[in-house]
């Protein structure tokens, strides 16, 4: 055979194995788009609408739809910022024992009340608070800056001033260290920390993260701007432009931010912060470090959604640290002084629990200010359980819905506008925790954002028919019998009925959607996709905005669908419902489940 038909043949050959490559690879995508992320199944037949003209993603409304889906198969965080030089190994840190386990137990409310009334009684007397636990959060920080200082935190080398800043911080731990961990000046050392961490992460890390990737930057990374100008090393930046981080020296950083618990105590102290939101966040900091119903907690430990319910009743407030350049919360990934201003924020939201004026309040709406009850509360959901309920594997969900109520809400504003709205608070309730699974789920492990439609309504009606039963008990406990009774007569009678509005959802969901879409109208967002938006009619979904969206750019998903939801809304509506049984041919399943009275009742 000759040369040149061997080369011709060697050619063919190989063009063969690239295109056989080529095909295996395309059917693996296409089986991992076609997952439904709804409910976890595969199906027969896979539409996407994402990149087409507005016009026929609208025409398409009507088809079968994979939904909620990343187009690129993971979350755009992931692998977004990188992992530090050589992370410090597990163990390295002390574990915060009384934060991850102590606190939690039920009987440490009564040991809570005691070292707050002791707190009350030195501060009285102008004493300083001295808190122990906080003294694992001091060790920790010494070791964390002597991992940065040895060079194994950055690729660069620290400058001078850096490493000048983490020398002064570090003898301000040790001697706090010695004086027994006196509550505000360790929680604001603690915040001093993290703003010289993040002066230095952003100048090596996430400044040139910014300028290669600046919308990929913008829409999924936080970090803290706005710094005031008298902590500037120079004067590079002008009059009214923002204050470049490269500029900041960081022991005027320390010092500055250090310095919190002096004003705290009611001395003049000038702000780190221009920007008016920051300031007002910081102001706020000053004056929870001075309520003493509030105990403000900065920690390494990394806690998750069970952490934040377990000690959701005792009014500790988590003040995060990290080792890493970035943590995700709430679905962005947050720069190390930007993670602890997102925790104040939330302080901000729970101001109330645990407020004197609540504490014998006998008013519905200040249930779960109470501490007493927000522990009643968080037992009946979680701690007792019945039997019954056990095989439906409801805890993900269950967990989740108290996450959203007790860390998500104000504390008010929890009973108000989900717990006491009728009728009205099991689409309430689902709406968020569909929000959470669907364009919020970046900022939730799988656990959580797995979560299934399913369970999701189960957890939902189960947690709202129990409230009432406990609200009809007087907020007093409720015997194991009598909540089993309570699971038997929810899995006998409304179940059943539950699954009829999912099963009829999930039977003519292509036909709800388009026609939701032709009742809302549509419209083309900023980046040029298609989306349907939920009408003012539709006001107890609160902040849901959207009913469905093509390609929905903050989250990453492809055909954000919330059909479901509005399924479940448009049932409080007759003149709705004789619209969807025109349009499907049939009749709607039985409303009267979603009457959300007491047990027994």
């Amino acid at each position: 055979m000759s040369p040149s038909i061997l080369l011709h043949s060697e050619n063919i050959r190989q063009r063969l194995i690239f295109q056989t490559l080529l095909f295996f690879l395309l059917i693996a995508a296409l089986c991992s788009f076609a997952y439904s992320s709804s409910e976890g199944k595969f199906r027969k037949k896979y539409t996407r609408l994402v990149n087409e003209d507005p016009a026929a993603v609208r025409a398409g409304l009507g088809q079968p739809l994979t939904i909620n889906f990343y187009a690129s198969g993971q979350s755009p965080l992931k692998g977004l910022v990188p992992d530090p030089r050589t992370p410090l190994p597990d163990g390295q840190l002390e574990k915060d024992d009384w934060l991850a386990r102590d606190c939690k137990e039920p009987g440490y409310l009564e040991e809570f009340s005691c070292l707050q009334a002791r707190r009350s009684e030195l501060e009285a007397r102008g004493e300083e608070f001295c808190f122990p636990p906080l003294m694992t959060t001091l060790r920790n920080m010494c070791r964390f800056i002597d991992h940065i200082r040895a060079g194994k935190q950055f690729d660069e080398r620290l400058t001078a001033k850096e490493h000048q800043a983490l020398a002064w911080t570090r003898e301000r731990a040790c001697e706090l260290k010695a004086a027994g961990a006196p509550y505000r000046r360790t929680v604001c050392l603690a915040l001093a920390l993290m703003s010289v961490y993040e002066v230095m992460t952003d100048r090596q890390v996430l400044g040139p993260l910014s300028a290669t990737r600046p919308k990929v930057f913008a829409q999924h990374i936080h970090r803290v701007t706005g710094w005031s100008r008298h902590l500037e090393q120079g004067k590079q930046a002008a009059a009214g432009e923002a204050l470049p981080v490269a500029t900041l020296d960081p022991l005027k950083v320390a010092v500055e931010v250090s310095g919190g618990h002096q004003r705290a105590g009611g001395s003049e102290w000038s702000e780190p912060f221009d920007h008016y939101g920051l300031c007002r966040l910081w102001d706020s900091l000053y004056i929870y470090l001075g309520t003493q119903h509030l105990l403000l907690y900065p920690s390494f430990e990394e806690l998750d959604i069970a952490d934040f319910c377990l000690l959701s009743h005792l009014g500790i407030h988590p003040v995060g640290l990290m080792t890493r350049y970035a943590l995700n919360a709430d679905g962005f990934m947050m720069a190390p002084l930007g993670l602890a201003c997102h925790d104040l924020w939330h302080v901000q939201q729970q101001e109330e629990l645990g407020a004197p004026e609540y504490q014998s309040d006998t008013r519905v709406g200040s249930t779960l200010c109470r501490r007493d009850r927000r522990l009643g509360w968080r037992s009946l959901l979680l701690d007792q359980l019945p039997a019954s309920l056990v095989s439906l594997h409801l805890e993900p969900a269950l967990h989740l819905f108290l996450f959203q109520l007790i860390h998500e809400c104000p504390a008010r504003q929890a009973v108000t506008d989900y717990l006491e709205q009728g009728s009205g608070s099991f689409v309430r309730c689902l709406s968020r925790l569909a929000k959470a699974r669907r364009e919020d789920r970046n900022g939730y492990v799988k656990r959580y954002s797995g979560v299934t439609d399913s369970e999701a309504a189960m957890a939902a009606l189960w947690a709202l028919r129990l409230w009432r039963s406990w609200q009809a008990a007087g907020f007093r406990p409720l015997a194991a019998d009598r909540l089993e009774a309570f699971a038997q007569e929810f899995v006998g009678k409304d179940l059943p009925r539950l699954q009829e509005h999912l099963d009829f959802v999930g039977q003519h969901r292509p036909a709800l959607r388009q026609l939701f879409a032709d009742l809302f109208g549509s419209q083309t967002n900023d980046d040029g996709h298609f989306q349907v938006s939920f009408t003012p009619d539709f006001k107890e979904l609160l902040d849901m905005k959207l009913m469905f969206a093509s390609c929905h750019s903050p989250s990453g998903l492809n055909n954000l669908d919330y059909t479901d939801i509005a399924y479940f809304a448009a049932l409080r509506s007759p003149a709705l419902c004789q619209k969807i049984a025109d349009k499907l041919g049939t009749a709607l399943p039985c409303r009267e489940v979603f009457i959300i009275a007491p047990f027994g009742a």
